[in-house]
């Protein structure tokens, strides 16, 4: 799980795939301190934002490979739920690791932007039920595992 979560923290965009109606993908500013909570920050109003609305469940992925050794490859590929905070502490745990991955935009987003911005912008949390983690380095090439979450 250690090098899954290594793996998670040092991710910036993340793709997701609400499940409600046709099918549709986005790209997300992520931030991540385990794998067992996913944030990123965005509009209830962009597509995404109604598909998860009208229903929460998603998939998503990230992937990384080394520029030099394309034999080098990471990446997960899950399945969960995201749902739009209400709560305090997460609202600004996501503020805080949107604005570590993103410093240029921390002047802006804030927790008191959270709550007032026109658009209803907000700290959306992804809760995984099931992540498989290929990592070549780790598990030989094309190798993997899988993380199953309450």
């Amino acid at each position: 799980m250690e090098e899954l979560e290594n793996f998670l923290q040092k991710q910036r965009i993340l793709q997701i795939a609400p499940h409600a109606g046709d099918p549709w993908i986005a790209n997300v500013f992520m931030g991540c301190q385990s794998p067992e909570k996913i944030y990123f920050i965005g509009s209830p109003k962009t597509l995404y934002g109604e598909k998860l609305l009208e229903d929460p469940k998603l998939a998503f992925a990230t992937a990384w490979c080394d520029n030099n050794n394309h034999l080098d490859r990471k990446g997960v590929q899950g399945v969960g739920e995201a749902v739009l905070s209400q709560d305090e502490e997460d609202i600004a745990m996501g503020v805080k690791l949107h604005n570590q991955n993103y410093p240029e935009f921390a002047e802006r987003i804030t927790v008191d932007w959270v709550h007032t911005n026109e658009r209803g912008s907000g700290v959306w949390i992804i809760r995984p039920t099931f992540i498989k983690f290929w990592n070549d380095e780790l598990y030989g090439l094309d190798g993997s595992k899988e993380f199953k979450f309450d």
